[in-house]
């Protein structure tokens, strides 16, 4: 009787069964059987612990073991003994080796009627070919597998072979594999056979996400990963990390992706698997190159490669040559770029990759002209253009000549450029890419300027820009902010054709067109920027119309991704495609239309109306309000100067240059700021010196950021929009311009009250919105001095301990997770803050919330609407690079010790229904965020503003405890007890300490801004 558990292949169907064979008389070749079989035992235990040395000793006891059962003539035992050869000659990187053992054994196990085994066999074979680039041996081979697989009807043969080809042909064309790989998975599955459900589900999840189906490769990859949790193969578990690793990297989950990553190259770096290594290298290099840290890409691709060269993975090798050239060219390692796309493309012309050779030879040409190889790069982008021809790929091919368009603009051959954009722009028409058109409209506009041909300028550049914004309509949220950050020169490049075409003919009204596309630029959605950061704003909208809206618009998204592939040649399914989506565009428009109508708040927000020059004069200004508009461009800067009556526009420079300005200015004003690791003396010196410098360097930004307005300016209030790092600058802390340079320090603020807008739009939608603000509401509600440490004094066990001193309400910049609590010292003088505020406010009329009771659940309460001010006097959290993650800092304890969520973060804010006339960040950093280009600075202040507040206070750096205590009760005494209007009373406040001994630097007063509506609207009532 013979007992079984079906485990004698590498992996097919689990179970036991019996068998009766008759009872034979034993034999003198049965001793040698037994000890052949107990060195095979030993060679699989050895190579299971995925150690080179214990690997390369299993090696040597199997060629022994293969040399008996020659002698004897032991013709399955020779096949077994090569399979496994092969195996771990593969594993090993000796490919060579790895063919010649399977070879041999599949041509014993044909001879011998081992059908099964000869699937098996050819299997692996066509993997090896398919790695060395001989896609079409290994595809021979698949095909033979299923031939044969398909004769015998056996279901264990049938999943070997398909998962074989989806390896295989996923190499060339992932769409293709799919269908392979989802016949293997549901044989395997048939099976019962785990280990390849779970090795067919990670290579599922590779194919779908080569081909965008982002859900369905999750969704893969978490199986297979689930699975191999269970079953526990170090190296296919490693591998399921990895798989579903790179895809949240490419989803930009980059921090979950990190955490895989690290795991899969923890398991790999302790079992010998080259291959597997590389793999999890690779994904590393692409996450720090999607973080920008090329360097540390770059040396992650080069490990990558030593690792695939070692295994001669041809595929691979070509691959990750490719991926360090754009690693290098990102560097601005043209030179080195140049080099591995050299050394990729052979590996893709043996592979037949024709895609891949065009887009090595694209990239190549593209470093090679920033490197001056001005016909280098033209020659290897045509030969791209060559390749391309035989692929049918027309977005390629577009790319291909949009890049030579522009090579030849960039060198001063505009006709030449001209040819090539022409016929990118007539490609891209023809083959239906939309989205691309704007492009090479662009291009066409910039380059025919320099023609001279400013009429037929001016017809693409704002064709780019209506193309532009009909495909960021189409976007889902998720997307629209990158996409228009992305298209923002199409507007800038517009405008400068405007202005071009006003200099010639100062009549024909361009300059206002010019001013209407800055708006058009700037006065995007608050809600399209906060997608990103997965901020839900739906407040006060029906959710079945929000889900509605969502699907309608993903819907339209996937069919326009599915329109890009269809052939010119296949108008049918292009013509099905187009009806779908003019169907489902129709019911979106309508969709729109219902919420608009129900919900104006929201669709205003999201979508405002964008203003014309003669609006903005007769809608938001009077007779004392200046507007300044700042538009940065790369060649010329410009600014427009808005009043009542009238309007101008100013050249100034190139954006370059004033950001330096800004920037050199900034490093002095802020020079009092605490420096780790500096002396009291070398502080001393270095605010001696930037005090020294700091009002000649403002003089200077002054005289051309104003000197052409401001210094012959009757007017009470400027009214700024600002750009680029214009959104960091104070100023009220500019001097006057006009001024002699032997005249004593003057500060703007000595003659004008300041206001900052994000848009002329903007402020327009804000002002139209239906007031829910109630008649009998409360004046001031402030939040401040929260219960921040364990050790603060006012915790249980803690009475009598010393106060922790605090100098600036800072936050951390780069706070991701949540930060540590000690970065959070007590803020003493905000508690006195908030006592000196209330008193000047009769009972009853304000709510004083210190201690435990400046807490996140009074922020959110529902009884915070009662009051017009809402006042924070805390930390502040600022993060750059995720603005949804900025806040402030409340209450992390009860009154009883127990810790409790102290923070307040942007997109809770954004969910707030907080009508407010007047929002007051007295923290740090609070007006900071992201700049994104078209949208401006996304933090704090807009989450505000959408939740309701008429206008925010807000600091532009780190400030002083103290300093700040005294500003704020001067702001309010001047709006309280002088009966000022907001702006009007901060101005009042600086003024106050610039006079002052104590407070009279810059420093300690101008980083507080106001952004908003600056007419009153009730607040001093």
């Amino acid at each position: 009787m013979k007992v079984s558990n079906g485990d004698d292949r590498e992996s097919h169907k689990a179970g036991y069964h019996l068998e009766l064979q008759e009872v034979r008389q034993s034999n003198i070749r049965d001793p040698v059987r037994v000890r052949i079989e107990r060195q095979l035992l030993k060679a699989d235990h050895l190579a299971s612990s995925w150690s080179r040395t214990s690997m390369e000793e299993a090696l040597g006891i199997l060629q022994e073991s293969l040399e008996e059962a020659r002698s004897m003539n032991e013709v399955w035992l020779e096949v077994r003994i090569s399979r496994s050869l092969g195996i771990l000659h593969r594993r090993l990187g000796a490919n060579e080796e790895a063919v010649e053992c399977l070879t041999e054994a599949v041509d014993l196990a044909a001879s011998a009627g081992h059908f099964i085994e000869q699937v098996w066999l050819l299997g692996h074979l066509a993997r090896i070919y398919g790695d060395l680039g001989e896609i079409e041996k290994g595809r021979e081979l698949a095909n033979t597998c299923l031939s044969i697989s398909e004769r015998t009807q056996d279901d264990l043969a049938r999943a070997v072979c398909n998962e074989a080809m989806a390896y295989v042909v996923s190499l060339i064309e992932p769409r293709d594999a799919v269908g392979f790989a989802k016949k293997a998975l549901e044989l395997w599955r048939s099976l019962a056979d785990r280990r390849g459900e779970s090795r067919v589900l990670t290579e599922l999840g590779h194919n779908y996400s080569a081909i965008s189906e982002e859900y369905l490769a999750r969704e893969s990859f978490t199986a297979g990963l689930n699975l191999e949790e269970i079953l526990g193969n170090p190296e296919q578990l490693a591998r399921a990390l990895q798989g579903l690793a790179a895809h949240l990297s490419k989803l930009d989950e980059k921090d979950e992706a990190l955490a895989l990553f690290y795991r899969a190259r923890e398991i790999s770096s302790n079992i010998y698997a080259p291959r597997l290594s590389a793999a999890v290298l690779n994904g590393l290099g692409m996450l720090f190159l999607d973080g920008q840290e090329e360097e540390a890409a770059i040396e992650y691709f080069r490990e990558a490669l030593k690792a695939y060269s070692q295994v001669g993975d041809v595929q691979s090798q070509g691959s990750t040559l490719e991926l360090n050239g754009w690693a290098q060219i990102r560097a601005s390692q043209f030179q080195a770029a140049v080099d591995s796309f050299a050394q990729s493309l052979p590996f893709f012309q043996q592979l037949g990759d024709l895609r891949n050779q065009a887009i090595v030879l694209h990239f190549m040409g593209e470093a090679q002209f920033e490197l001056g190889q001005v016909e280098n790069a033209e020659n290897s982008l045509n030969r791209a253009l060559e390749v391309l021809e035989e692929t049918g790929d027309h977005y390629s091919q577009f790319l291909a000549l949009l890049a030579l368009g522009v090579i030849h603009q960039q060198s001063d051959a505009y006709e030449i450029a001209l040819e090539y954009l022409s016929k990118a722009l007539q490609l891209c028409q023809a083959s239906g890419y939309r989205q691309y058109e704007g492009q090479a409209q662009y291009r066409l506009a910039t380059t025919l300027a320099r023609l001279g041909r400013v009429e037929e300028a001016l017809d693409h550049g704002r064709a780019a820009l209506e193309i532009a914004e009909t495909v960021r309509a189409d976007l889902p949220g998720d997307f629209r902010t990158s996409y228009l950050a992305s298209i923002h020169h199409f507007y800038n490049a517009y405008a400068d054709l405007l202005i071009e075409g006003h200099m010639r003919n100062p009549k024909a009204g361009l300059d206002v067109q010019a001013f209407q596309v800055s708006e058009r630029a700037r006065a995007r959605s608050l809600l399209d920027t906060l997608g990103r950061e997965d901020v839900v704003v739906n407040r006060g909208v029906d959710t079945a119309l929000l889900y509605q809206e969502t699907d309608l618009r993903t819907r339209l998204n996937h069919l326009a991704e599915d329109r890009l592939g269809i052939p010119v040649d296949a108008p049918n399914e292009a013509e099905k495609i187009d009806d779908e989506s003019a169907r489902l565009s129709a019911e979106y428009t309508h969709l729109e239309a219902l919420i608009r109508t129900r919900y104006p708040r929201y669709a205003s927000l999201t979508s405002p109306a964008i203003l014309g020059l003669d609006e903005v004069q007769e809608q938001l200004l009077d007779h004392e309000t200046l507007l300044l508009e700042y538009q940065l461009g790369e060649v010329h800067s410009y600014l427009w100067q808005v009043s009542r009556n009238h309007h101008q526009l100013h050249l100034l420079p190139a954006r370059k240059e004033i950001e330096t300005l800004v920037m050199n200015l900034l490093e002095s004003l802020k020079a009092r700021e605490t420096r780790p690791g500096e002396t009291v003396r070398e502080r001393r010196l270095r605010i001696r010196e930037a005090n020294r410098i700091y009002w000649q360097d403002a003089q200077e930004l002054s005289e051309i950021l104003l000197g052409k307005v401001v210094s012959r300016s009757i007017y009470k209030r400027l009214l700024i929009v600002s750009d680029g790092a214009l959104h960091l600058l104070p100023f009220s802390a500019l001097p006057i311009p006009g001024r002699r340079a032997d005249d004593s320090p003057a500060p703007l603020i000595l003659d004008h009250e300041l206001v900052r807008i994000p848009s002329a739009s903007i402020l327009a939608a804000l002002r139209t919105q239906p007031s829910n603000r109630s008649p009998s509401r409360k004046v001031l509600a402030v939040l401040a001095d929260p219960v921040l440490q364990p050790d603060d004094p006012r915790l249980p066990g803690q009475f009598g301990r010393e106060t922790p001193n605090g100098t600036a309400r800072g936050g951390d910049r780069e706070t991701d997770h949540g930060p540590d609590l000690g970065k959070f010292p007590r803020l003493p003088a905000s508690s006195f803050e908030a006592e000196a505020i209330v008193r000047l406010l009769p009972e009853g009329s304000f709510l004083k919330a210190t201690g435990f009771e400046s807490s996140r659940a009074v922020a959110t309460s529902e009884g915070l609407r009662d009051f017009k001010i809402i006042h924070f006097a805390t930390h502040g959290i600022l993060n750059q690079q995720h603005p949804g993650l900025s806040g402030v800092v409340l209450s992390m304890f009860a009154p009883d010790g127990t810790p409790v969520e102290g923070f307040l973060r942007l997109h809770d804010i954004y969910n707030l229904d907080l009508p407010a006339e007047m929002v007051v960040l007295s923290a740090c950093e609070s007006y900071l965020g992201k700049e994104y280009r078209g949208e401006g600075l996304v933090g704090l202040v807009q989450g505000f503003m959408y939740a309701g507040a008429k206008r925010i206070v807000a600091s532009l750096w780190k400030v002083d405890d103290l300093a700040t205590k005294e500003l704020m009760v001067e702001f309010y005494r001047a709006m309280f007890a002088g009966k000022e209007s907001p702006a009007a009373a901060l101005r009042s406040a600086q003024m106050k300490m610039w006079e002052s001994a104590e407070w009279d630097s810059p420093f300690y007063w101008a980083s507080f801004i106001i952004q908003g509506d600056w007419v009153d609207g009730g607040i001093l009532q």
